[in-house]
C-alpha cells in the first residue's frame, strides 16, 4: 500500500509544477500586459503633465496677460475718472462762457441800439445844425439888408434935418419942423395904404414892405398879402420908419412861404 502511493507520489509535483508554472506563466503574462498599460499610463502622464505644464504656462501667461489687463484697466479708470472731471470743469466752463456769451450779446444789442440812437441824434444834431446854419445865414442876409435899410433911413433922416436946417435958416418966421419919431404912429392917409414885400424873414416871421410913416403906415394894421389876385397870408404893422415898415406874418393866417415881390393891401 505504501509502494503504491510511494510510486505515485511523483506525478502529484509534477502537475502541481506544470500547474504552477501555468500560474506563473498566467501571471507573467498578467505582469507583462500590466507593465504595457503601466508604460501606456506612464507615457499617458508624460503627456498629460507636458500639457499641465503647457497649461500651466499657459496660464501664468493668461494670469500676466490678466494682471496687465488689470493694471490698463486700472489706468483707464482713472484716465476715465480724470476725463470725467476734465469734461465737468469743461460743462462748468462752456456754461461760463455761454452765459458770457449771452451777456455779451445783450450787450453788443444794448450797444447797437445805443449806436443807432447816437447816430438818430447825431443826424437830428447835424440835421438842427444845417437848420441853424440856413437860419443864420438868412438872418445874415436880413441883417445885412435891415442895415442897409437903416443906412438908407438914416441918410433920409439926415438929409431931412439939413433940410429943417435950411428951411429955419431962410425962414427966420416959419416954426421949426418937428421930425416924428421913427418908433411912434404917424397920421393915416387918406384910403387904404397899398405896398411891395421887399424883404421876407422866415425864421423871425416878418416881412418889410415898402410903405412907411409917410405913406400912411400905422403900427396895428392889417394887410392881406396878395401874389396876383390869390390872398397867400395876413401880417400886421409892428415897426414904422417913413418909408418902410416891418410887418409880423400871422402864421394862422399864412399856409404857405411868402415871397419878394408879393402885395400887401390894407383890409
Amino acid at each position: 500500500m505504501r509502494k503504491s502511493i510511494a510510486g505515485r507520489t511523483p506525478i502529484i509535483p509534477i502537475l502541481a509544477l506544470v500547474g504552477g508554472l501555468g500560474v506563473v506563466g498566467g501571471l507573467i503574462l498578467y505582469l507583462q500586459q500590466v507593465r504595457t498599460q503601466l508604460e501606456q499610463t506612464e507615457q499617458t502622464l508624460a503627456q498629460r503633465t507636458q500639457e499641465n505644464e503647457a497649461l500651466t504656462a499657459q496660464l501664468q501667461d493668461l494670469q500676466r496677460e490678466r494682471n496687465q489687463l488689470e493694471e490698463r484697466l486700472k489706468g483707464l479708470r482713472s484716465q476715465l475718472e480724470r476725463t470725467t472731471e476734465e469734461l465737468t470743469t469743461a460743462r462748468q466752463s462752456l456754461s461760463q462762457l455761454q452765459a458770457q456769451a449771452e451777456a455779451t450779446t445783450q450787450e453788443r444789442a444794448g450797444l447797437q441800439a445805443e449806436r443807432a440812437r447816437l447816430e438818430q441824434e447825431r443826424a437830428n444834431t447835424q440835421k438842427h445844425l444845417e437848420d441853424l446854419t440856413k437860419a443864420n445865414e438868412t438872418l445874415t442876409r436880413t441883417v445885412n439888408g435891415l442895415r442897409s435899410r437903416l443906412q438908407l433911413l438914416d441918410r433920409d433922416y439926415h438929409q431931412l434935418k439939413q433940410k429943417q436946417a435950411s428951411l429955419a435958416v431962410n425962414v427966420g418966421n416959419v416954426q421949426p419942423i418937428t421930425l416924428p419919431d421913427l418908433t411912434t404912429n404917424s397920421p393915416r392917409a387918406a384910403g387904404s395904404v397899398q405896398g411891395t414885400v421887399v424883404q421876407v424873414n422866415e425864421p423871425y416871421s416878418f416881412v418889410i414892405v415898402d410903405k412907411g410913416s409917410e405913406d400912411g403906415m400905422q403900427v396895428g394894421m392889417g394887410f392881406d398879402i396878395l401874389r396876383g389876385s390869390t390872398v397867400v397870408g395876413r401880417a400886421t404893422a409892428n415897426r414904422l420908419r417913413p418909408r418902410l415898415t416891418a410887418c409880423d406874418i400871422v402864421r394862422e393866417q399864412t399856409s404857405g412861404s411868402l415871397q419878394v415881390g408879393d402885395r400887401a393891401v390894407q383890409r
